[in-house]
């Protein structure tokens, strides 16, 4: 199996223990109002799904269009612009010709 296929199962199954989160977490929301609970910051929650599906959704997206011979997209850190496969991260890294 390839990587891609075991990141891309690997990021199914983050995305389904998510769901299982939000069961769990609206279990646990009727109980509280049960007892007199209140909700507040109700509002970031859409913004926090889409932070967290769109988290998700990019990595599977940079995996496989690269794959497809797509651009390599740039992502802050040490790791950044994975446009050249032969370098390395941190303090390893080739020199720029390689």
């Amino acid at each position: 199996m390839s990587g891609e296929l075991l990141f891309t199962a690997l990021v199914a199954a983050v995305g389904l223990e998510r769901v299982a989160e939000l069961a769990v977490s609206r279990r646990n929301a009727a109980w509280s109002f049960a007892r007199g609970g209140v909700e507040l910051g109700r509002g970031h929650y859409p913004f926090m799904v889409a932070l967290h599906t769109g988290l998700l959704v990019g990595a599977l997206v940079e995996v496989w269009a690269r794959l497809a011979g797509g651009p390599a997209y740039c992502s802050p850190g040490p790791c950044s612009c994975s446009s050249r496969p032969r370098r390395r991260c941190a303090g390893g890294a080739s020199p720029p010709w390689a």
